[in-house]
């Protein structure tokens, strides 16, 4: 129970320190970057992770996709933001885009890929 709640204070602070103004000063070259974080990066690393398992192609995608989420990125945005390290501020910035748009992206096409699945699944 207290997990949780640290959980969901850590949340909280996370979406209240994202404003429009992250949005505005971030540049294109970082949003081009987050993209590229959330749509090959990320399911590049996983799919290492799920060398050698027994998976057809459609349960190896959809895992890729998907991999795991949790709080740890949040935290350790929150932690580079408090930290004395040069540019934390940027980095915050951009951990909390990349971290907003898979969570926008991730959650907007989980009954897409769900249908996609069950169609081709055999």
């Amino acid at each position: 129970m207290l997990a949780k709640l640290f959980k969901l204070s850590e949340l909280l602070v996370f979406g209240a320190l994202i404003s429009p103004q992250i949005l505005r000063e971030m540049s294109w070259r970082g949003y081009v970057f987050a993209m590229l974080a959330i749509v090959a990066a990320c399911p590049f690393a996983f799919s290492l992770v799920l060398l050698g398992r027994k998976m057809s192609w459609l349960e190896w995608v959809t895992t890729a996709w998907f991999g795991p989420k949790g709080f740890a990125s949040i935290f350790l945005a929150l932690f580079a933001l408090q930290s004395d390290i040069p540019n934390a501020g940027r980095i915050f910035h951009f951990a909390a885009i990349v971290i907003a748009t898979s969570i926008v992206l991730h959650s907007s096409t989980d009954i897409l890929v769900a249908k996609w699945y069950k169609q081709k699944a055999p």
